[in-house]
């Protein structure tokens, strides 16, 4: 296996970047609220108006459910990059001395 851990790094910092950007993206529409008090209804459009709502509801929970997916996964890079630093300073610590691994 072999990995480019400098592009890797990164890839995961890039990564990282898009799911805080588009985390600070959903914060508007949070915080905006459900829309339906501008359509001044009288009761006719209840329906669409609950519909709507709950769409609005749906939605922002998948994207803050891809952000989170994005956050991990560029943290789960930047630990596949660390853990391969470590594997690789450790094999090189092995072979400097092999007789170690015995004692």
């Amino acid at each position: 296996m072999e990995m480019d851990r400098g592009g890797t790094g990164q890839d995961a910092s890039l990564v990282s970047t898009h799911a805080e950007e588009h985390h600070a993206a959903l914060n508007p529409l949070a915080q905006r609220g459900d829309g339906t008090s501008s359509f001044g209804d009288d009761g006719t459009f209840g329906l669409f108006i609950a519909a709507y709502a709950e769409s609005r509801d749906v939605s922002m929970a998948v994207h803050r459910g891809l952000s989170t997916v994005m956050q991990d996964t560029g943290t789960g890079m930047h630990l596949a990059v660390r853990n391969t630093n470590d594997a690789e300073a450790a094999n090189a610590e092995a072979f400097r001395d092999p007789g170690a691994a015995w004692a």
